[in-house]
């Protein structure tokens, strides 16, 4: 089986179907690109170069030895897995906290960090050339965070305070990574906002047509189901699916009951059109909280796109297979459908639809680094896997 993975953040990597996003900034302010690497690199090497220039002769009065200038440069390349873990952290954790919350645990990482990687500095600095080999500083500061805890006194109880000191350090590099962060949020905020202007302006376009079969179909039911009441109950699927799309789609999210109910109500207006050629197998585990909403039209979308790839084009029976899965505050959508045994000319995979590629581009910007969707093809079949959160939404 081959396979085709679409996933953004700790999953595997970004989707093709996203476009690259231009970038207004330049130098430290670059959020991506092949110079990211050099920018780091480059920033670091001036931090730890700039203060190292206060042990030059013309600012000390002194040179540096060979011990004493290694042990000064550690001192200050400590800085870098500090910084780097904090931030990973920080982009983990403000998935799930925010405002005071995301603040006070931050704070707690990095006086955390900063602690174990001095212990370990001075630790390493003590095996190699002892402290009592290096500056006065090193020695008094160095000794006191190697001091068993049970041997020490007073105020020495209080030495954690240095981490806290030694913070202001990484004010400048943390502070052009919060510009980043905002940077970053405000740029994802805009292109949200791209797409749901582009959404209005495609339902001001054909928003006349659509209320206008609805109200044709309305009249249409209540003059058929006296003579067919098959027929009758076809326009009223029709019917309900229309006004689903219409009127309970306005908004962005939409509760997962709903969803559900218009996706087995589009398939079910399928299976009558197309008869016994096409079989729908339906699995369903797991409630339907209320309070849990999804994107607008993510299963139908889907749906449609089995149909369209896979009974539309194939001439004998096809069936579709729905399984979703609820738990807790997981949805696990899969949708697969029967690839034509033969089809009468060439043709893109499934994965190359325009549905798939909005639903792929939507769930990058509403779940970032939190979602995975699979694209699987077999010589028989094609299989779409989504996996998101449920969230409680307004």
């Amino acid at each position: 089986m081959s396979e085709t993975k679409l996933s953004s953040g700790s999953r595997p990597g970004l989707s093709g179907w996203d476009e690259p996003t231009k970038e207004p900034f330049w130098g430290l302010f670059n959020l991506s690109g092949r110079l990211r690497p050099g920018y780091h690199i480059g920033f670091w090497a001036f931090f730890v170069a700039y203060h190292l220039m206060y042990f030059l002769p013309a600012f000390s009065g002194q040179a540096l030895d060979g011990k004493l200038g290694i042990s000064y440069t550690v001192y200050y390349l400590r800085f870098i897995p500090i910084f780097y873990l904090s931030v990973h952290l920080f982009y983990w954790f403000e998935r799930k906290f925010s405002g005071l919350s995301l603040l006070l645990l931050m704070l707690v990482v990095l006086f955390g960090s900063m602690h174990l990687v001095t212990l370990a500095m001075y630790f390493s600095l003590d095996r190699l050339y002892g402290l009592s080999q290096l500056s006065p500083a090193f020695q008094a500061i160095g000794g006191l965070y190697l001091k068993p805890l049970s041997h020490r006194n007073g105020w020495e109880r209080l030495f954690f305070v240095y981490d806290f000191q030694e913070l202001q350090l990484l004010v400048l590099p943390v502070g052009i990574k919060m510009v980043q962060f905002g940077l970053r949020q405000q740029m994802q905020q805009a292109r949200l906002e791209k797409e749901a202007l582009r959404s209005e302006l495609n339902i001001l376009k054909s928003e006349l047509e659509p209320h206008f079969v609805y109200n044709v179909i309305s009249s249409a039911y209540a003059k058929i189901l006296p003579i067919s009441r098959d027929a009758a109950g076809y326009l009223e699927r029709l019917s309900q699916l229309l006004k689903y799309t219409l009127y309970e789609t306005n908004e962005d999210w939409v509760p997962l009951s709903a969803e559900i109910r218009g996706l087995k109500r589009y398939l079910q207006l399928e299976r009558l059109r197309h008869g016994r050629r096409l079989r729908i197998i339906w699995n369903h585990e797991g409630g339907n909280n209320a309070m849990h909403k999804i994107p607008t039209l993510l299963m139908v979308t889907l749906g449609e796109n089995a149909i369209k790839h896979g009974v539309r084009s194939h001439s004998g029976k096809c069936t579709v297979r729905v399984n979703i899965h609820v738990e807790l505050d997981t949805l696990r959508f899969t949708i697969e459908n029967d690839k034509p045994v033969a089809p009468s000319k060439p043709r893109k995979s499934s994965a190359h639809g325009l549905g798939l590629k909005n639903i792929q581009r939507r769930l990058h910007l509403l779940y970032p680094g939190n979602h995975h969707v699979a694209i699987s093809e077999t010589a028989d079949s094609y299989v779409v896997t989504l996996w998101i959160p449920l969230q409680e939404k307004p």
